[in-house]
């Protein structure tokens, strides 16, 4: 869509370079030690993605529904076996919580990349600088 919007047509080869370069991105410095945080909290951490389940523990591949629909989140709290009012979504895209909160997630944002939350959208439950501040917050919420 990018490319499309400033007039480029890439190649298909073009395009798979970028799509294989997904799968090796590092995380953000904050991931790990947020991820790590929840967990020593006794908490169940897990993955949810608009890509394939082999990326990431769930994916939009065993149902056919993208995010920021309600579909993929209930999906992703039927797998693990919870209430959706028991779950945290947590992302620095505010489009993916409101689409969580429709779903009944509680949600974190950290505001590393759109920096200032939009305030026509219901503001998340908890809110942190980066994940580690969010993870912190969750833990909080209890």
């Amino acid at each position: 869509m990018l490319a499309a919007q400033r007039g480029l047509s890439p190649d298909r080869a073009g395009i798979d370079a970028v799509l294989d370069g997904f799968k090796s991105l590092d995380p953000h410095p904050d991931v790990r030690p947020a991820m790590e945080r929840l967990r020593a909290a006794g908490l169940t951490v897990a993955t949810l993605s608009n890509g394939g389940f082999e990326a990431t523990r769930m994916g939009v591949d065993e149902i056919q529904r993208y995010k920021p629909g309600p579909a993929i989140y209930l999906h992703g709290a039927r797998t693990l076996g919870l209430e959706p009012s028991r779950m945290v979504m947590v992302a620095v895209h505010a489009w993916d919580l409101q689409g969580a909160r429709r779903a009944g997630l509680r949600t974190g944002w950290g505001s590393r990349l759109e920096k200032v939350w939009d305030p026509a959208m219901e503001p998340p439950d908890v809110s942190g600088p980066d994940l580690l501040a969010v993870a912190e917050g969750i833990v909080q919420l209890g």
